[in-house]
């Protein structure tokens, strides 16, 4: 049960860049009232008790315990805290990469809350490299890191902390995207008893064949392993991992995790592209992640596979058209994909499997599950569409967001992270170093997605 304080899969940090002096007693005092503190009228309960609990086993099963030490006023001094308790330090953009990865491995401990928020007092921007659009911002920054275990929240999750945690935006600057959006049906009410009986069976056995589909395809676009060869050996299995010394541990994943966090992009760039094809910007999007794939990790070689597994945080796994050389071709081919996708039952099944089934059936089971499911995935992508207008925390400007995860390290993929918010977006990439040998080749992923979204731009409607 140690795994879960020292393995890569449970963390994720996510660094939130704000304009200002920090003044942590103010943050710790909004962090307090806003989350610890906050009671649901509906309930009377508190809305994250999460929060000053930790985690006990029984039988292999995990359930949340009070950690009975940890007060609000207790968690706001230990695990509100500036980087190294250095109250002067500031970083570059590159420095926080480096931290970043750093906090991916940090284990976690027992006694003491799994979410903790850190302060870096000085933030100096790239604004070439990282803001080319504000190239005489002249401003003052500072960095609050979220670091969180898995268990506490996802990403959807931290969108709705980040809001709780803002006092000045208005109402609407949180109006993002949610799933609820796209299964509620808005004359779901209207139909009679009858009928929604027959619909739920008639959605059982649609996903009882999507997923057979499903699973038949992998074994025939996978028979053959991974979709690329490692060029340098690691270990393939957590366990493995494991057996390496808990004192190296971290230091051992945290050298061999390669990373490049791009720069900001406006999103309306992604807008006029749809615009001009006809598709949606999802699409756009992940057409120019897919090219940038097959420019990075097929560059120079004379067999590409047809499709990849692709898989989405929203949509699940879904095989695209790697093997389309033209970029706008492959671009109405990831639409009709999409599109496919929409009208599929694989999303509600993923959901129904990973939060409810896999909870239940033995340990042993669930872990075989999991490593087969990292046998078969060539790429991993999280798309999270934060608010839409500009937003704050505890009061501080928001200038610029993005989260990581240690995990992709323990997978054989390739890891793509798009972040948006506010009008603008960033592409992230991350890869253990034996598929992505160096921090620059994960920028050369980059690069090549904005290669890719430069041409279907230039290009006409076919």
């Amino acid at each position: 049960m140690d795994a879960m304080y020292k393995s890569s899969t449970f963390s994720i940090i996510a660094p939130v860049i704000l304009q200002g002096v920090p003044d942590i007693e103010h943050i710790r005092q909004v962090i307090k009232v806003k989350l610890l503190e906050k009671i649901d009228p509906k309930t009377g309960k508190w809305f994250y008790p999460e929060l000053l609990q930790n985690i006990s086993y029984w039988w292999g099963y995990a359930f949340w315990t009070k950690l009975d030490k940890i007060t609000p006023t207790r968690f706001i001094q230990e695990c509100v805290h500036f980087y190294k308790n250095d109250d002067k330090m500031q970083c570059d953009f590159q420095q926080l990469e480096d931290i970043t990865r750093e906090l991916c491995f940090k284990p976690y401990s027992k006694d003491k809350p799994l979410v903790e928020f850190i302060l870096i007092p000085k933030f100096i921007p790239d604004l070439e490299k990282q803001w080319s659009q504000d190239s005489t911002d002249d401003k003052k920054y500072f960095v609050l890191i979220l670091r969180i275990h898995h268990s506490v929240a996802d990403g959807y999750a931290i969108l709705r902390l980040f809001e709780n945690l803002s006092i000045s935006s208005s109402s609407d600057a949180f109006d993002y995207l949610k799933p609820h959006d796209y299964t509620q049906q808005r004359n779901a009410n209207s139909l009679s008893f009858t009928i929604k009986i027959a619909k739920y069976i008639a959605l059982g056995f649609k996903m009882i064949y999507q997923v057979s589909e499903y699973m038949c395809k992998s074994m025939l676009y996978c028979s053959e392993g991974s979709l690329w060869d490692w060029p340098a050996k690691r270990p393939t299995s957590p366990k493995l991992w494991n057996a390496v010394p808990v004192a190296e541990l971290p230091m051992k994943r945290y050298q061999n995790y390669k990373t490049s966090w791009g720069r900001l992009f406006y999103l309306s760039e992604i807008n006029d592209i749809k615009k001009i094809h006809g598709v949606s910007g999802t699409a756009v999007m992940y057409a120019a992640i897919l090219g940038s794939i097959r420019q990075n990790m097929f560059a120079g070689s004379k067999t590409i596979p047809p499709y990849m597994s692709f898989a989405s945080s929203a949509l699940m796994t879904m095989f695209v058209p790697l093997g389309e050389s033209d970029p706008i071709k492959r671009l109405h081919k990831m639409q009709q994909h999409l599109d496919i996708m929409k009208r599929s039952t694989l999303p509600v099944a993923a959901t129904l499997l990973t939060n409810g089934v896999m909870g239940l059936v033995p340990r042993a089971f669930a872990s075989l599950v999991d490593e087969t499911a990292k046998l078969t995935e060539s790429a991993i992508l999280s798309n999270m569409a934060g608010p839409k207008k500009f937003y704050d925390l505890a009061g501080y400007p928001v200038r610029d967001t993005f989260w990581a995860t240690g995990q992709i390290i323990d997978r054989n993929c390739v890891f793509m992270n798009i972040f948006s918010g506010g009008g603008k977006a960033r592409l992230a990439v991350m890869g253990h170093a034996g598929l992505i040998e160096s921090d620059q080749k994960a920028q050369n992923f980059i690069d090549s997605f904005f290669q890719e979204l430069e041409i279907m731009k230039t290009s006409q409607q076919s």
